[in-house]
């Protein structure tokens, strides 16, 4: 039963993954047409418009990151110490290396969320 439920967890992060690649792709093309269409539709609510459906898919990115955070922890954490340390695969000092290693493992999930959150703060900073 635990198997199942961690495949599925496995599969959803994975799709939304490429939801957030795709939206990304999206919203680079919304900000870079805002101006031309602003232009064209001689109106600053284009730009405001386009703008905002660009910020909107930035925030997608955000919310894949909140979402896969647990998942990555309970990987590090969850399955792989505990695979190292029941299958005696380091000794008992290692453990507490390999543990580092995994926690700066998961802590790079914790910093893409950040760059990400960073990102949508930059962009809506500029279109203020």
């Amino acid at each position: 039963m635990q198997h199942a439920r961690d495949e599925k967890g496995l599969k959803l992060r994975q799709s939304l993954v490429s939801v957030a690649a795709a939206t990304d792709t999206v919203a680079s093309v919304f900000f870079l047409a805002a101006p031309v269409l602003t232009v064209i539709a001689r109106s600053p609510l284009a730009l405001l418009a386009m703008a905002g459906v660009g910020i909107a898919l930035l925030a997608v990115r955000i919310l894949v990151h909140l979402v896969t955070l647990p998942v990555e922890f309970d990987a590090s954490f969850g399955k792989a110490l505990p695979i190292l340390r029941e299958g005696n695969y380091l000794s008992e000092r290692d453990l507490s290396g390999a543990h580092g290693v995994l926690r700066a493992a998961a802590l790079t999930y914790v910093a893409g969320a950040l760059a990400s959150l960073l990102d949508l703060a930059r962009w809506i900073r500029v279109l203020r």
